[in-house]
């Protein structure tokens, strides 16, 4: 799993100080949390992974701020400039945000 610089997982502030915060996406902080502390799913050496997840909370981070698709596209333009095994397979990209 790539983790983020808090400058590209989260750029924006939100503009309404608004601090709901939707129960889907506590579902998702608690299998994430799980998720990054299982050492039998996650290595940190990058020939042993066979599937590179970026976790993006696209409408949580950006849904005030502007386009969820903007804020995909920044992170993996920064994930691919910055990690050069995220473009090991081919081209072949799979995201799964979680809107």
């Amino acid at each position: 799993m790539y983790e983020l610089p808090w400058q590209v997982a989260i750029p924006y502030e939100f503009s309404d100080g608004d601090t709901y915060r939707d129960p889907n996406y506590t579902a998702y902080e608690h299998f994430l949390r799980y998720f990054l502390q299982d050492t039998a799913v996650r290595t940190e050496n990058p020939y042993e992974a066979t599937l590179f997840y970026v976790p993006m909370l696209l409408y949580w981070y950006a849904g005030n701020t502007g386009p969820q698709h903007l804020q995909a596209a920044a992170v993996l333009r920064y994930v691919q400039q910055t990690w050069p095994f995220f473009n090991r397979s081919g081209a072949c990209v799979f995201a799964r945000p979680a809107w």
